[in-house]
């Protein structure tokens, strides 16, 4: 699913995505990095009580 948004996303004009996930969540993580995920930074979400990896994946060449 991720793959096929990101077409849309520089459709619309985006240059850049953020994505994220759980930390530990080792298959969303690898969908994110396949995707062109670079890592940024782990996060604590205190509403969630969880920390979130965050990934910038460029939409530009």
């Amino acid at each position: 699913m991720l793959k096929m948004v990101l077409p849309k996303c520089r459709e619309l004009g985006l240059d850049k995505v953020l994505i994220t996930c759980d930390y530990g969540n080792e298959g969303s993580k690898r969908t994110i990095l396949k995707n062109g995920g670079i890592y940024e930074s782990t996060v604590y979400e205190p509403d969630e009580k969880v920390d979130v990896e965050r990934y910038w994946i460029h939409l530009t060449d």
